[in-house]
């Protein structure tokens, strides 16, 4: 879910609020650091703009902000929880 939270959402200084499930986050979060670690093999083509690859560090940083903490003990355990979570959900159990 998204919310606009200042101005008009196409305004170029708008804001918006992301609401994500727990474990939706820090799949993103893993998917958007593979997709620019040079020594794994790309998620997705190369980005074509510099402007995108400035998007996915800015969500990655909020995200590593929002479920960093949860992740620093035990990074493998939590993304394994989090895809059988979220498959879960997917699937309806």
């Amino acid at each position: 879910m998204t919310t606009p939270i200042e101005d008009h959402p196409a305004h170029p200084g708008g804001k918006v609020t992301l609401v994500l499930d727990h474990a939706v986050a820090i799949l993103l979060l893993d998917l958007v650091g593979r997709m620019d670690d040079p020594n794994v093999e790309p998620v997705v083509e190369t980005v074509d703009h510099p402007a995108e690859r400035g998007a996915l560090w800015m969500l990655q940083a909020e995200l590593e902000g929002a479920v960093g903490e949860d992740l620093a003990a035990d990074y493998d355990g939590a993304l394994e929880t989090a895809r059988t979570t979220l498959l879960a959900q997917l699937e309806g159990k």
